[in-house]
């Protein structure tokens, strides 16, 4: 999607395996000769946006302030946008022993624990985004940048905004 919107894609990180994409404008960077970590802050300095999952590269991405989609979050409480481009979108949380999906609403009105770094997910499970989920994702990414006169909330994420602060309180307000 991005390679046919005319963008450079340069695919970043540590990896042994080689993405089998021929394209003039896509770079698999991991598998290059030339790859140093100097580099990889170079180049995430200069990008117009990063997409990624949770990891050190997305940290660096924070503190240059650069647009971030976020693929395959699973703790909605401990990572926030970078800034007012940025978008995540997270895994879908199920019930192990049932194999039954969690809605996110029901998700997030857990106990907090659940939702804690240390917590090891005995009874719940993620699955990862699809490659549709990110696509649709991206394209929304790439409007909302495109469109930065007109970058208000729509209703679903104003929402969404609102639904996550109040549970945030009720997770972390002491009542004492």
């Amino acid at each position: 999607f991005l390679l046919k919107n005319n963008y450079w894609v340069i695919r970043l990180g540590q990896s042994n395996r080689k993405f089998k994409i021929n394209h003039k404008k896509f770079i698999d960077y991991p598998s290059t000769i030339v790859r140093d970590d100097c580099l990889d802050l170079y180049l995430i300095k200069n990008c117009k946006f990063m997409i990624c999952s949770v990891s050190g590269l997305s940290s660096i991405a924070m503190l240059f302030n650069k647009p971030i989609l976020l693929t395959d979050n699973t703790r909605p409480f401990q990572f926030r946008s970078s800034n007012k481009f940025s978008r995540i979108i997270f895994k879908r949380p199920f019930w192990k022993k049932t194999k039954k999906f969690i809605s996110l609403k029901t998700y997030l009105k857990l106990p907090y624990f659940y939702h804690h770094l240390n917590y090891l997910d005995n009874e719940i499970g993620y699955r990862g985004n699809t490659s549709e989920e990110i696509y649709r994702a991206t394209k929304e990414f790439l409007y909302s940048m495109k469109n930065k006169s007109n970058n208000k909330l729509n209703r679903l994420q104003t929402n969404f905004n609102k639904f996550l602060f109040n549970s945030l309180k009720e997770h972390y307000y002491s009542r004492s």
